[in-house]
């Protein structure tokens, strides 16, 4: 019983920790905007990754498409 105990305490952190990323990879930006990866990479690099999942679920990294720009 301990044993079971222990793999489904071991299965559910490593869940908890992950989470984030699985959300992250999984966003999609809202239509008109695009993903800003010059300042996601630099953020990545210089802050740390749960520190870029959490700036890309919130929509930090979105930006407007301009009209003359758009691809």
């Amino acid at each position: 019983m301990e044993l079971l105990l222990t793999i489904g305490m071991i299965i559910g952190a490593y869940i908890l920790c992950h989470l984030d990323g699985w959300r992250s990879d999984n966003r999609m930006t809202p239509p008109g905007y695009e993903h800003d990866y010059d300042k996601a990479n630099y953020d990545l690099v210089t802050k740390g990754k749960q520190y870029y999942y959490q700036q890309h679920l919130q929509g930090k990294y979105d930006k407007k498409i301009d009209d003359k720009n758009k691809h």
